[in-house]
């Protein structure tokens, strides 16, 4: 072997150079014996040598390509749910009496969907909501998405009547895309109202959009079709109509658009309507917390089978006892929930939830002025679930234990999060308030 490698000359090279003047390497050729090496075979070496470039070159530019791709994937996915999530509301209020949950399933992960829905307060205290789809996806379709829900929004604040809601939406649509090129949507529109047993009446109107269903507290499953509503925003002079029932405590009401009945089950066949309610009819809907578990239950057995988006929507009336509710200013986006309720051993409970600000404040206020505080009754103001508070709200607590000096009526607040100690300690509030962890220690701390 030695004596073989010995005897191995390399014949003059033809070097591999870029386009910019590097060099890669070489082409050489190696023989037991010594040659004189022609011009014609130093061109062929050069000639093999730029080839090799070439075939380099190419793969370099076939990365190049490959990773600009990946990069513009990535953006378009970032772009896509950053634009997807500006279009759903990034989370859903508290509602007296009522849970609710949501979710929504995307069917491309660089398309943005069609698919909506949201759940708001109106101006004289009642609720709102509503769940549809838009035609298409993508750009085109997230300008249609975005003016219908904010369309909704306004028009039902205007004029909660739900089928006239859903008219007013057809006319902007018609109005922003008239002639050949309309935009049109389905969609479910309703209000809620609760009645003194804790019930809830729905009244709800439809154009265009599969059936809501209502899951009875004993498992029965009640499809709520609204029959002859029509698509809004293509026909001349569409019509829509509307329907109402009564969920009562342990009911719920799911909405949903065609991308949950048009999936495929691993069988094969499309869930349809009827596997829908034979799925929650076999119990899935059993999750106190999170109303639409179920439905992401039966979403994860589908799989890949939901091939389009779907977005649900699902309301459940609490079983809990009614208690009185002032809820916040909607025109400020902002909520907060008051509940009173006396307490069995003669004090009263005022629970705070939400932000407590200049706008909401008047919730509050409202609330304390209904409860005449006799000498000795004791106020525990309940303030866990409080997520902010600013200098209207501290004011305003301050006045309702100066008013309760002045009777003297015994007040103490409960349950503050280390956030809202923060905020009193700086202020000063410590030193004011018996401040207690929990509602039923400060009730104690009240007849101690």
């Amino acid at each position: 072997m030695a004596a073989l490698a010995a005897r191995i000359f390399r014949t003059p090279a033809a070097a591999i150079t870029t386009a910019d003047g590097y060099r890669l390497g070489t082409v050489n050729v190696l023989d037991t014996q010594p040659r004189q090496v022609t011009a014609e075979q130093l061109a062929a070496f050069q000639n093999l040598a730029a080839l090799v470039m070439d075939q380099l070159e190419m793969h370099l530019s076939a990365i190049r390509t490959v990773t600009a791709e990946q990069q513009m994937r990535t953006a378009a996915e970032r772009l896509a749910r950053t634009l997807q999530r500006t279009l759903l509301p990034p989370a859903l209020p508290q509602v007296p009496g009522l849970r609710a949950a949501a979710a929504y399933h995307a069917a491309s992960a660089d398309e943005v969907g069609g698919d909506f829905y949201d759940l708001f307060p109106l101006d004289d205290g009642r609720w709102a909501f509503f769940l549809g789809g838009v035609c298409g996806r993508g750009a085109e379709a997230a300008a249609v998405t975005s003016l219908t829900r904010y369309t909704l929004r306004a028009a039902a604040i205007y004029g909660p009547d739900p089928c006239a809601v859903l008219a007013n939406l057809d006319t902007v649509l018609k109005g922003e895309y008239p002639g050949t090129d309309p935009r049109h949507c389905t969609a479910v529109f309703g209000i809620p109202e609760r009645t003194e047993d804790g019930s809830f009446t729905l009244t709800l109107a439809g154009g265009g959009h599969p059936p809501a269903s209502a899951v009875r507290a004993d498992g029965t499953i009640q499809p709520l079709p609204v029959t002859g509503g029509q698509l809004i925003g293509l026909l001349p002079e569409p019509r829509f109509t509307q329907t109402s029932t009564r969920l009562a405590p342990g009911d719920a009401l799911l909405l949903y658009t065609d991308g949950l009945t048009e999936a495929r089950t691993p069988s094969g066949p499309m869930l349809q309507e009827e596997g829908l309610a034979t799925h929650l009819a076999v119990g899935t809907w059993d999750d106190a917390d999170d109303p639409v578990a179920g439905i992401r239950r039966l979403l994860d057995h589908l799989g890949t089978g939901v091939n389009d988006e779907t977005a649900l929507l699902a309301l459940s009336v609490s079983i809990h006892p009614p208690t009185r509710t002032c809820t916040g200013d909607p025109v400020s986006n902002q909520t907060l929930t008051v509940t009173t309720s006396p307490h069995p051993v003669g004090a009263y409970v005022l629970t705070v939830t939400g932000e407590l600000d200049h706008h909401t404040s008047p919730r509050l206020r409202e609330a304390l002025d209904e409860i005449a505080l006799a000498t000795g009754t004791g106020l525990v103001i309940d303030v866990s679930g409080l997520t902010y508070c600013d200098s209207t709200g501290i004011t305003l607590l301050v006045t309702a234990y100066q008013r309760a000096q002045a009777t003297g009526a015994l007040l103490t607040l409960a349950g503050s999060s280390p956030d809202l100690l923060h905020l009193f300690r700086i202020v000063g509030l410590d030193q004011i308030f018996t401040l207690q962890p929990t509602t039923e220690q400060a009730i104690a701390a009240l007849h101690s």
